[in-house]
């Protein structure tokens, strides 16, 4: 009996429970330091990884920084120069560098060209695209400067006969100017096995020309892009941005007068219209889409028949051998820049944009900005279309909503 007792009086106190730390077994320690130098594993993987990039990154900025012009040849295709075409290129250069030092007309040497080829020469880029020349006062027998967009190259001046409006070119990069190794089909190799040296003879400065040398003598002063009012004038009209928030605007007007299930439809797809419309007249062009400009100086002359008097001739303006394309509203203003020197802006195709100080369709979009009136017209008859159907079409609907309330009202009672 006593054994009972005492055993029952255990069971009836309380126990404290002290709880002890868990000792891991082997394989739990094991494990536990497996995950922890995975982590480590992982981080300094992902570090080194980390590392090799920012050391990429570095290195073709560099790269671009010492090749300046191949952001602009970003969608040319590649390929590899092959050894004959790397000898021809090299004869080409040694022939160059001979002429170079040869005394010009006027006992001055020509300024010396760096074409030295580097390790990137090794790969040839091929691309469609205009080429855009320029004439100087030098002694140097090539007498012009050829660009593509705003890139200058050295072209071998015995293929300025092969020049078209798109050309077929393939370049090669050098210490300074990328060189063009083929022209339109014409290949640096073929032409130095035929005729080696033939057009890098200094041309006699007697030669006949058609608009005499003065006249050929154009500067170069700056490569630009336009902007943003300049290309507004080549956008598309905006007709479909303005029929876009002329919806938008009809849309929010039936809002007002349609069960309220289909109201939120209505007003979603009105904000959609009416973003477009906006995003499409006042988004700002990507820099990618703004045309080159090249700002030039030189002395524009009227060639014709008719001399330079004559008030009808005004597409035979030219600046050197280039022919300049005037705005139609220009016209009673251009003569008075005729023969003198003056800065003039152009695109590539040899449209004006800017002459002297007063002609600048920059400051025409930006100080009166008429040229898309159609699209403010169509927006303007929209809003008061809108404006006329509220006036008339809503008044009336809550005039028969108010005296339905008020019959109600007067039949409660």
């Amino acid at each position: 009996m006593m054994l009972k007792l005492n055993s029952t009086l255990a069971d009836s106190q309380p126990q404290n429970h002290v709880l002890c730390p868990v000792r891991l077994t082997t394989p739990d320690r094991l494990s536990k330091m497996g995950e922890s130098m995975s982590t480590i594993v992982i981080f300094l993987a992902a570090l080194l990884a980390c590392s090799l990039l920012a050391g990429w990154l570095i290195k073709v900025r560099s790269r671009r920084r010492q090749l300046p012009w191949t952001n602009a040849f970003a969608d040319a295709q590649t390929r590899k120069l092959t050894p004959e075409e790397r000898s021809a290129v090299e004869n080409y250069l040694e022939s160059l560098t001979q002429v170079l030092q040869v005394p010009g007309p006027t006992g001055a040497s020509a300024a010396p060209i760096s074409l030295a080829l580097n390790a990137e020469s090794n790969n040839v880029m091929m691309l469609t695209h205009a080429i855009t020349r320029y004439g100087i006062s030098t002694d140097d027998p090539n007498k012009w400067r050829y660009y593509l967009d705003s890139v200058e190259v050295h072209l071998p001046p015995f293929w300025e006969q092969y020049i078209n409006d798109e050309n077929t070119v393939e370049l090669i990069h050098t210490d300074s100017l990328p060189l063009v190794i083929s022209l339109n089909g014409h290949t640096l190799q073929e032409y130095m096995q035929e005729t080696r040296g033939y057009a890098l003879q200094p041309v006699p400065s007697t030669q006949a020309s058609i608009r005499g040398e003065e006249s050929e003598q154009i500067e170069l002063l700056n490569i630009r892009k336009e902007t943003h009012e300049e290309y507004a004038l080549s956008r598309p009209r905006g007709l479909r941005e303005a029929l876009l928030i002329v919806a938008s605007f009809l849309m929010f007007f039936f809002c007002l007068i349609t069960p309220d299930v289909f109201v939120p439809w209505l007003a979603g797809g009105a904000l959609l219209l009416l973003g477009a419309g906006l995003w499409g007249l006042f988004a700002p062009p990507a820099k990618s889409s703004l045309r080159e400009i090249h700002c030039l100086r030189g002395t524009p002359r009227r060639w014709g028949l008719f001399g330079e008097n004559d008030q009808e001739q005004i597409n035979n303006i030219s600046l050197g051998i280039i022919d300049l394309v005037y705005p139609a509203h220009w016209q009673p203003y251009i003569a008075q820049d005729l023969g003198q020197q003056t800065d003039i802006d152009i695109y590539l195709d040899r449209h004006v944009v800017r002459q002297g100080r007063y002609l600048s369709l920059h400051d025409e979009v930006k100080n009166f900005p008429l040229q898309h009136w159609l699209r403010s017209t169509i927006i303007a008859a929209g809003s008061l279309l809108v404006l006329f159907m509220l006036l008339f079409w809503i008044p009336a609907g809550y005039a028969a909503e108010i005296h339905s309330l008020m019959d109600e009202r007067r039949t409660d009672h």
